[in-house]
């Protein structure tokens, strides 16, 4: 969803609706909740934005997976940074967890690479799991080696889609059954492919938001899921 049209609709919305009553304060505080809403229904921003908001699982992610129908899946961290993230995963879906070891490179300067895996992959459904896929470098790297670790289906999943540069090529190009990614961003023409899924974060925007203003809980919307 455009969240400056979101914000632009509530703003009508309070000009028209709750300024007759003459209690701007009430209107302003309530309209600035309605944003935190929306942001904490948007779940996985980067940490240092998502201070002080609570943690939510990202609910069109988590639901889409559980409805793979898989008895035997592995959620995978592309690298050690992002375990607590797909911990949070393997806690909602009873899933087992592994991550991509990297090392140094020895061949290229400052550089790199995804060297190993950690956990038991072959013969199962592996979930890549990152909040962001900017140019989608490591997270096609780790796909490549979950292929070469027999991996028998590879799906990644991600919150915001940026796919930036080479992004989409790679993307065209990893041995991936399919990528799940939400629509906190724009993807025009250029930035989808056959194998890319784009999941709607607006039911989610709508309950949260229609939580707050009707007092009643945010969290059991997620299910109480929204501690990291």
């Amino acid at each position: 969803p455009d969240l400056r049209l979101l914000e632009a609709e509530l703003n009508a919305t309070f000009a028209f609706g709750f300024l007759e009553e003459e209690n701007v304060e009430w209107a302003t505080a309530n309209y600035l909740k309605a944003q935190k809403a929306a942001l904490v229904a948007l779940a996985d921003v980067d940490d240092e934005l998502a201070a002080g908001l609570p943690k939510m699982k990202p609910k069109a992610i988590s639901e889409a997976l559980a409805g793979l129908d898989e008895d035997d899946m592995v959620i995978v961290s592309p690298d050690a940074g992002r375990m607590k993230v797909a911990e949070r995963y393997t806690n909602l879906l009873d899933a087992d967890l592994a991550y991509v070891h990297k090392r140094r490179s020895t061949e290229e300067k400052n550089a790199v690479e995804a060297k190993e895996i950690i956990g038991e992959v072959a013969g199962r459904c592996c979930v890549l799991i990152d909040d962001m896929i900017d140019t989608g470098g490591t997270i096609c790297a780790a796909a490549e080696l979950l292929h070469q670790y027999d991996a028998k289906r590879i799906i990644i999943a991600t919150t915001h889609g940026v796919f930036s540069g080479p992004a989409i090529d790679r993307i065209k190009n990893a041995p991936v059954e399919t990528v799940l990614v939400t629509d906190t961003l724009p993807l025009p023409s250029e930035k989808r492919a056959d194998n890319i899924t784009v999941l709607s974060v607006a039911p989610i925007i709508a309950q949260a938001i229609s939580a707050v203003f009707e007092d009643t809980s945010v969290s059991e919307i997620f299910q109480g899921n929204h501690l990291a």
